[in-house]
């Protein structure tokens, strides 16, 4: 039995009797052959009930992905091995030539010049009928204080896909906007017949809210600017806030990243971690240079950089503004009563209470919060988070936006209160 029907089998057996009929799951006796062989009609599952059966599931712990539930219940494994999971990424990575147009001078005579960066990428989507695409990728690969463009950005990008990293093959890509304080930007291909003729894809993304400890990952980038490689390792620790420059080096932030101890080198930047299903985990953007320091990298969790990418796109389209315009509940909150919580799949978790702090005269819930309200589920417009981290209900936000209904469950003195409120020109705060 694989491993995914074995964690099933607990979870589906408690909610079995409660929840089959009302989902529309129905199972058929066995029809015994001639043969004196049996065979038994796998379970079918009506899509109409399925969300409210995965809601129990969900409820009482299972955390695995719809395909999983259906692939499992059809009698199906649909786990991949690791190569077959390395090759799907593969597919979704690009390495990424970067040029910069700069002035050197000297005692006789400025010259212009043209610098040259190499790093990695991961394509966020892709139009298979027009060829266009979005590709991710660290800010600090499209910025050189020494460059003369506007913003000491960069004069000209392209990408290459996996197999086809020659001259012949570069596809051009231009800035579409980004974020010195994420580490995240945005390129977009336009109408390239290259692309197209290339087995490249958009990655699947999977929630990093779900990070084990542990976890099998793979990083994917131009390392050495050898062109598209892999290495391996695992996730050493699953929510950590590391203090660095900002992506332009104008000041210190703090990011909240996910540490792994895969290999990454020069030109991994802006390149995809990938788990062993082939998903995309983060974008990596740094490691531990120190030389009394071994094994110790970074990445962007993949929910930051997801939310922050496609607010990216739509704030360079709605808005002309090439950067992110984050949606703010105008509230300070606070992590308390740290504590570690079982998964169903035998793994731990790290929990606390989020506790408000304080409510900004500018938020849309002044008058309903209160100090010392803890936030239990915060809903943005058909997306919901269970506040089980502080990080949770920040990283959401980065995909509201402006005109989206808002819901705020709270435990206060003992009993949980909902309060709803929409997002207004009040509430956005741009971030470059």
């Amino acid at each position: 039995m694989s491993k995914i029907r074995k964690i099933l089998c607990a979870a589906i057996s408690a909610v079995l009797i409660s929840s089959l009929c009302a989902c529309g799951i129905t199972i058929k006796p066995d029809d015994k052959t001639d043969a004196g062989t049996s065979q038994t009609e796998a379970p079918q599952v009506t899509m109409s009930a399925f969300e409210e059966f995965m809601k129990e599931l969900r409820e009482r712990g299972y955390e695995g992905t719809d395909e999983d539930i259906i692939g499992a219940l059809n009698g199906k494994d649909t786990a991949i091995t690791e190569t077959q999971a390395v090759a799907l990424a593969m597919k979704s990575c690009v390495t990424l030539h970067v040029f910069f147009r700069t002035q050197e001078e000297n005692d006789i005579l400025s010259q212009v010049t043209s610098v040259a960066s190499v790093g990695s990428g991961v394509i966020l989507s892709l139009d298979r009928e027009t060829g266009d695409a979005f590709i991710v990728t660290n800010y600090h690969m499209i910025f050189d204080e020494r460059s003369k463009e506007e913003g000491h950005l960069a004069t000209k990008c392209e990408i290459f896909t996996y197999g086809r990293e020659y001259p012949d093959y570069a596809i051009p890509a231009e800035y579409v906007g980004g974020s010195a304080t994420f580490d995240i930007a945005v390129l977009k291909v336009t109408g390239s017949e290259i692309l197209l003729d290339t087995d490249a894809r958009a990655c699947d993304f999977t929630d990093s809210d779900r990070v084990v400890i542990g976890e099998r990952i793979f990083a994917i980038g131009n390392s050495e600017n050898e062109g598209l490689a892999v290495s391996s390792g695992i996730v050493g620790l699953d929510s950590e806030d590391v203090t660095l420059p900002s992506a332009d080096g104008s000041e210190s932030v703090q990011s909240r990243l996910i540490r792994i101890d895969a290999p990454v080198n020069h030109g991994n930047s802006g390149g995809g971690i990938f788990n062993s299903r082939g998903e995309l985990l983060g974008i990596c953007v740094a490691k531990n240079n120190k030389s009394e320091v071994d094994g110790i990298g970074y990445m962007i969790p993949s929910n930051i950089a997801g939310y922050a990418a496609f607010n990216i796109i739509d704030s360079a389209r709605n808005d002309n503004y090439p950067g992110i315009l984050k949606c703010m509940l105008g509230i300070t909150v606070y992590g308390e009563n740290f504590r570690t919580e079982p998964r169903e799949d035998g793994t731990t978790k790290i929990i606390c209470d989020v506790v408000i702090e304080s409510v900004a005269k500018t938020s849309p819930f002044i008058g309903l919060l209160e100090k010392g309200d803890i936030v239990r589920v915060l809903s943005v417009r058909d997306f919901t988070v269970h506040a089980e981290r502080v990080h949770t209900i920040v990283d959401v936000m980065l995909r509201a936006r402006v005109g989206d209904p808002v819901r705020l469950t709270v435990l206060r003195n003992g009993a949980e209160i909902g309060f709803e409120s929409v997002l207004t020109d009040n509430s956005v705060t741009p971030i470059r």
